[in-house]
């Protein structure tokens, strides 16, 4: 039997693309799904690896559907191999039955590794770039250091005459921000 699967990273995209591919192929069955491939919970791989039986056909239209690294599509590889179980990539067009499919395959996983690690090295670069020039990483503080309400917080807090509790209800600050702000200020009582 021929088993398709088809997976995107997130509700918001498509899979006919996908679909359309493995039917042109001639899948007998297609196990689709969309979930992050970084996620070790993948219900619908899971039930491709069960239902598989010896003899069987798994294709993808993109072999990074799949596995979620280079380590994990060997290992998905070399589970499948010892079942009698082939892989035909469509986008590679490499089918593991064949000497120079197997090869293909050893080839394209290495590379596909190298250029997520390459992207890695990229992002963080560039992370790395923008905290010299003082960029504001993630979410943004809700109280800067001109923040009217934090500022008369701390000085209720000095103050010394209402409970954390009525500080933040008088001033509408968090309290964790206060507590925050009292130990960055190191003004604990």
């Amino acid at each position: 039997m021929i088993r398709g699967y088809a997976r995107v990273s997130s509700n918001d995209q498509n899979l006919d693309t996908q679909i359309e591919a493995l039917k042109k192929f001639g899948v007998d069955v297609i196990y689709q799904e969309k979930v992050s491939g970084v996620s070790e919970k993948r219900p619908e791989l899971e039930s491709l690896l069960d239902d598989l039986q010896e003899g069987d056909t798994v294709v993808v239209a993109r072999m990074d559907r799949l596995a979620r690294s280079l380590k994990h599509m060997l290992e998905l590889v070399e589970n499948l191999e010892k079942r009698n179980v082939h892989i035909v990539s469509l986008d590679y067009n490499f089918d593991t039955r064949t000497a120079t499919g197997k090869m293909l395959f050893h080839i394209i996983g290495a590379v596909a590794e190298w250029e997520r690690e390459l992207l890695k090295e990229k992002q963080k670069a560039g992370l790395d770039i923008a905290k010299k020039k003082g960029v504001q990483l993630g979410r943004p503080r809700k109280y800067g250091k001109k923040h009217e309400g934090m500022d008369h917080a701390i000085t209720l807090y000095k103050e010394g005459k209402h409970t954390i509790g009525k500080i933040c209800n008088i001033t509408q600050v968090s309290r964790s921000a206060l507590y925050r702000e009292i130990n960055k200020r190191d003004l604990k009582k």
